[in-house]
This record gives structure tokens, C-alpha cells and sequence, in this order.
């Protein structure tokens, strides 16, 4: 099956008074001109057994043409020294279709039987290139020792052999099919019987004759003489699978991954680094490793470049440009190497890349490296434990930390956002206190507050109300008053801190009072007294009548007794500091709550500490006697105690009994 058809022009060079071009199907330059005049002639002084034909390959760049020639020592001539030489001018780009099988490139060459023959070499070829079943077979060892010849060492090299066919088709396959990836303008010469050379450029690669070598280097010692083939036990495993890649024809496949990295890598000089990469991190066999890989490019590339190709090769797997060399991901790989990596710095971002990548698809194994980084001091750990603590989702973090203690301290100390689990505040206390610590140590973000506050105070059968103010401040006043009003409903049954909170702020409780108090039942009334500071600046501040509107909206008749004393606590110092003047049955209510809990003795002492502070003294016979002062301090505001205590106009009973109201407002 022909594939394609190429356009080959022709020429030959012989002697006619000299060595010259005797014919041609193409018109060259006069520079290309002289080139090929001096590289078709005898390649040396004389010539030598088994060196009586070769191939010599190189490139005429002002007319943009690759040439291979083949020339024949002329026995026929009378003149030593002669010789023959077909050369075939292809364009460079078609030297890759063309290698398919070389076979056929090989069988163009002709040798002039006479001058009738010239006339031929005059016109253009057409060569139609065939599928591979003429291939010529390489030869494994040669092809290898070639590789290494050309990519591993300095050029210009010379080889040694004892024919000029040695390694000829070898090097003409790797000349036709790995063009690209040779040095630009690279030579060769499979029979040189001197050094070679245009101007002074020297053939990148000489086949000189064992036997004369020494003759060779006296004239010229500037080629690189190369180890033999048998003197090579084994070769580097990078030539070994670049041969292998020739020998399948899948070189292509491996400038393809190298191009990746830019097309200033296609160059020849990056082309053994690209093999080691290639290999080494088993691209080869679609198993691309990245961690290896940046393992690799530290040690073949040089400092000035290795940390550029490793942020590269990051970069180019998080972007899935190697999606075809690939079978798992590898972003957790990555970030182990990177934690213990000191030759390469990577950015925000590429980490972020990774991170979620790997969270995304294996969320086990992030969390073991987690777990890892925990103990990690280096500033990369840190910066991955940050991005990790910013990129777990909300909803993933129960399963993530296991509700361990130490993962999720560590993850709310970096992103308090994650106290938003509901979770956390199932546990027992002293891991809820440790998770309050943690909060206390990190930024508040005011967007987070009000939504921690109710998710503590919905979950957690403790009572931390002074832990939580201690984060919040101010900030948690207000929720507090609506749980205490059952507006939320508190998990815990203990409540006592966060009463105590709010009557440090009664601020806040009277701005409720005044605009809630006729939305609240008489419960709520009766928490709000017991939360409001009565001897604060801010009650006196506010209207008495809202007071007054507050105890007739309360139904004293209904109350318990505890909460009768909560409302007398809370009224009868307002009624003393007031400047206005209470109605009797509020008074009267106060004081004989007050005054009998007094008398028996059961007035909690705190609050007596401050009411006596509103009382008169008694002279210092009756020092002792609290409830005197207490009726003074009634008659000195002008209320008649006389009144109060006269049972034609109060009925007051014993104890806790109250005063008996008339519809919850005048007495009977």
C-alpha cells in the first residue's frame, strides 16, 4: 500500500579534471554548491579496506535540504583517489516519512557505469513510500551503541569500526526517523578515512578505521574518540529504552511528553534528561509517577533549571496535560514529596490544586496525610494545613476528623468555620471546653458568630455562657436574652452563667424590655426582671409607667412563689431610687415579699447587701433590725406603712401569701 510520495531531487559529483559536480536536477546556492563538492570527495588521503563505499548525511541550510549521499572509490579511473558520489536532496520535513523504511531510500543510490549514464541523474525522483514489510531489521546492540553515541556524549564524536557498513544503516535510521530530536545540523559520515569537515564545522559523527586512527588524531585531535561497542558491558538504561522506543516507533510518543514542557525542550541537548523523565517516572507505560518524577528532574537537571521544571511538572499534571500517560491520581504522592522536598518551592495555588484534587478523589488518604502534617514543622506543612483547613468542605468534616479531639482542635485553630459542626458539641465536656479554647485563639470572624453561638447553645448540655461571652463579648448578649426568653431552645438544662452574663449587661435587657415587653407572656416578663440589673443606670433611665405596665401585665395571683420573689427583688429597689411614685399595691407587694423574707431570715444575703444600701440607718439601739429600716425606708419615699400594714385597707397574710389584688391590681 503506498502511504505518500515524495519529491527527491538528485545529484552526482565525480572527476573530470578535478573532482566536480557532473550532474544535477537542481539548481543550489553557490555555498550548498562548494559543500557538497567537498564533502562528496574521497573522505581521506587514501583508501582503506572495507572503506571503499559510504554514506555521508548532512544539511545545506541556504537551500533547505537534507542531504544523504553515497559515494564509490572509481577503481576505473587511471587517477588515484577518484570516486563517485549519488547524492539524494530531500526536504527535511519529509526525512521522518521517508525512514519508514529506509530500505527503499537505500536502493535509490546508483553508480555510473559511463558518462551515458549522467544524463539520469539530471531528473527529479518521485519515491513512493510503501508500508513496513521491506523494513530492514536494526541491529539491537548497534542502534543502542548509536544513541549513546549521539545523545551521551560530545559531539563531534568518532566511532571505530572495521567496515563503513558497520553501523551505516543504523545511523541512517536514526538520521531519517529522529531527525527532529538530532543537534541541529547534524552530520555523519560512515566512512571517514580523515577528519571532516566543512569550513570549520567537523561531522557530528565519524566511522573512521580502526587501523589508521592514530594517523587520523595526528591531524586533527579535535573529535571525541568514543569507547567501542565491545568495550560497553551494559548501557544506561535510558539508552536501553530509547531503543526500544526506536525500535516500536514510539519515539513520537515521547516528544509529545516532552513538548509539554515547552518547544525549547525539543531541542537535542534536553533529549536524554526527557528519556530519564519519561521512563524513570513510567510515562512509558502509562503510569506517569509524578512524586518520582520531580525525584528525577532534581537530580538530572542543572540547579539553575531543575526547580523551574519541577513547579512546570506540577503545574502540567494539575492542569491534566498528562491525562494520556496517567492511570491514578497522583496528588497525594505529590504533596507527601513536596512536605519533605528542599530544592523546590511551590505556590498557593498549585498547592491548592493538588489538595482539592486529592480531596476529591481520595478523601482517606488526605486524611492521613493530615494527620501527618500535624506533627510537620516545615513552613510547606503549615501552608498545606491552611489550605486544607480552607478547602475541607463543612459538610465533609464529621467524617474527616473521625471527631477526634486533636483533628478537629487543629482544623478549627486554622478555620473556625468547622465549629459549626453540630457534632462537636455531642461530645463531653472537656472536649467541647478544648474546641472553646481553640476559638479563643483563632480571629473572630464576625460572620461566624451568631451561627456558633446558637449551634452551642442548641447542642451542648453544658453551660457555657461565660465561656462564650469570653469569645464574643457584647456580641452574644442578645442571643442570650432569646434563649433565656425560649424564642431558641436550649439544649442544657443549666442556664446559670448566662443569666449571670446578662445582668452584667443589662443594656441589652432593658433595650428588650422596652421593645419586646408587649410581645412577652408573663413568664418571659418574670426572666426579664430576673436578668435586669434593678440598681443599674439603665433602668433608672426608663420610664416608670412602662414599670407599672410591666406588673399589671404580670398575674401575681398565678406566679409561684419563687417568681413573686424575683418580681420583688427587682421592683422594690426601682420603687426606692424612683423619683416618681409607684401605685400602693405595687409597693405594698414589694415591701411585704421583702420585708417577711427579712424578718425570716431567708433573704438570700447578696441581696440584702445591696438593698440596705437604699435604707436609712436605724439609731444604734436597733441597729440590728433590718425590717425597721425597711418600713422607714417605705415612709421616708411617702408611701404610709401605717397604711400598708393596717389590715382595714390591706389584707396581707403571712409569709409568702402576697397581698390578695383585686383583678391583679387594687387590693381587696
Amino acid at each position: 500500500m503506498v502511504y505518500n510520495s515524495i519529491l527527491i531531487e538528485q545529484t552526482l559529483h565525480g572527476y573530470a579534471s578535478g573532482h566536480h559536480l557532473v550532474a544535477s536536477s537542481i539548481k543550489l546556492s553557490e555555498k550548498s554548491k562548494l559543500k557538497m563538492e567537498i564533502l562528496s570527495d574521497l573522505s581521506g588521503p587514501e583508501i582503506q579496506s572495507g572503506f571503499k563505499e559510504y554514506y555521508t548525511g548532512y544539511f545545506l541550510p541556504e537551500d533547505h535540504k537534507a542531504v544523504l549521499s553515497y559515494t564509490w572509490y572509481a577503481d576505473e579511473m587511471e587517477r588515484p583517489g577518484c570516486v563517485w558520489t549519488h547524492s539524494l536532496l530531500i526536504e527535511p520535513s519529509d526525512l521522518r516519512t521517508i525512514g519508514v523504511d529506509i530500505y527503499q531510500l537505500i536502493n535509490m543510490f546508483c553508480r555510473p557505469s559511463n558518462s551515458i549514464d549522467f544524463l539520469s541523474y539530471n531528473k527529479q525522483i518521485f519515491l513512493e513510500i510503501r508500508d513496513y514489510s521491506n523494513s530492514i531489521n536494526m541491529d539491537n546492540a548497534k542502534l543502542q551503541y548509536l544513541i549513546w553515541a549521539i545523545w551521551g556524549n560530545k559531539s563531534p564524536a568518532i566511532i571505530l569500526a572495521d567496515n563503513s557498513n558497520d553501523y551505516a544503516k543504523e545511523i541512517i535510521n536514526l538520521w531519517t526517523r529522529q531527525n527532529n530530536d538530532l543537534k541541529q545540523g547534524f552530520s555523519f559520515s560512515t566512512g571517514s578515512l580523515a577528519i571532516r569537515k566543512f569550513e570549520k564545522d567537523i561531522l557530528s559523527l565519524q566511522v573512521v578505521p580502526r587501523r589508521i586512527l592514530n594517523n587520523v588524531l595526528r591531524i586533527q585531535d579535535e573529535s571525541n574518540v568514543l569507547k567501542e561497542i565491545s568495550d560497553i558491558k551494559t548501557f544506561p538504561v535510558w539508552v536501553v529504552k530509547a531503543c526500544e522506543l526506536q525500535l516500536k516507533d514510539a519515539w513520537e510518543d515521547i516528544n509529545k511528553f516532552r513538548s509539554k514542557f515547552g518547544i525549547q525542550y525539543l531541542r537535542s541537548e534536553s533529549l536524554v534528561q526527557f528519556v530519564k523523565l519519561y521512563v524513570g517516572a513510567k510515562a512509558e507505560i502509562r503510569c506517569l509517577n509524578i512524586a518520582e518524577g520531580l525525584n528525577i528532574i532534581e537530580k538530572i537537571f542543572p540547579t539553575n533549571e531543575k526547580e523551574e521544571q519541577g513547579s512546570l511538572f506540577i503545574e502540567l499534571y494539575s492542569a491534566n496535560e498528562f491525562r494520556e500517560w496517567i492511570s491514578e491520581d497522583n496528588s497525594l504522592k505529590v504533596l507527601v514529596y513536596l512536605v519533605g522536598c528542599k530544592w523546590l518551592t511551590v505556590n498557593s495555588v498549585q498547592l491548592e490544586k493538588l489538595i482539592n484534587q486529592g480531596l476529591i478523589l481520595d478523601s482517606i488518604n488526605s486524611k492521613k496525610l493530615v494527620r501527618y502534617l500535624k506533627n510537620e514543622t516545615s513552613n510547606i506543612g503549615e501552608t498545606m494545613l491552611k489550605i486544607y483547613a480552607n478547602t475541607i468542605p463543612q459538610e465533609m468534616f464529621e467524617d474527616f476528623t473521625d471527631m477526634e479531639l486533636d483533628m478537629c482542635s487543629l482544623l478549627i485553630t486554622l478555620n473556625p468555620a468547622f465549629a459549626q459542626c453540630e457534632k462537636i458539641w455531642k461530645q463531653s465536656r472537656g472536649f467541647q471546653q478544648e474546641i472553646l479554647q481553640c476559638l479563643k485563639n483563632q480571629m473572630k470572624r464576625v460572620d461566624l458568630i451568631d451561627n456558633i453561638l446558637t449551634i452551642v447553645l442548641d447542642n451542648s448540655l453544658f453551660d457555657f455562657g461565660k465561656e462564650l461571652y469570653g469569645l464574643y463579648g457584647e456580641k452574644s448578649i442578645n442571643i442570650f436574652v432569646d434563649y433565656l426568653l425560649g424564642f431558641r431552645i436550649l439544649a442544657s438544662e443549666k442556664f446559670e452563667s448566662i443569666k449571670e452574663v446578662c445582668k452584667e449587661h443589662d443594656k441589652y435587657c432593658v433595650q428588650t424590655i422596652e421593645t419586646k415587653y408587649n410581645e412577652l407572656d408573663y413568664r418571659q416578663l418574670i426572666m426579664m426582671l430576673e436578668i435586669t440589673d434593678p440598681y443599674s443606670y439603665s433602668v433608672a433611665k426608663m420610664n416608670d409607667k412602662l414599670w407599672i405596665q410591666i406588673f399589671d401585665k404580670i398575674n401575681i395571683s398565678i406566679v409561684s412563689d419563687e417568681d413573686k420573689m424575683t418580681i420583688a427583688l427587682f421592683y422594690f429597689p426601682v420603687i426606692l431610687q424612683s423619683k416618681s411614685t409607684f401605685p400602693l399595691y405595687i409597693v405594698g407587694f414589694a415591701f411585704e415579699i421583702i420585708h417577711s423574707s427579712v424578718a425570716r431570715q431567708s433573704l438570700p444575703s447578696e441581696h440584702w447587701r445591696k438593698i440596705e444600701k437604699l435604707l436609712p440607718e436605724n439609731s444604734w439601739l436597733n441597729q440590728w433590725d433590718k425590717c425597721k429600716r425597711l418600713r422607714k425606708a417605705v415612709k421616708r419615699k411617702g408611701y404610709k406603712l401605717k397604711a400598708i400594714e393596717d389590715k382595714e385597707n390591706f389584707d396581707i397574710h403571712k409569709g409568702i401569701g402576697g397581698i390578695h389584688m383585686r383583678n391583679g391590681k387594687g387590693p381587696v
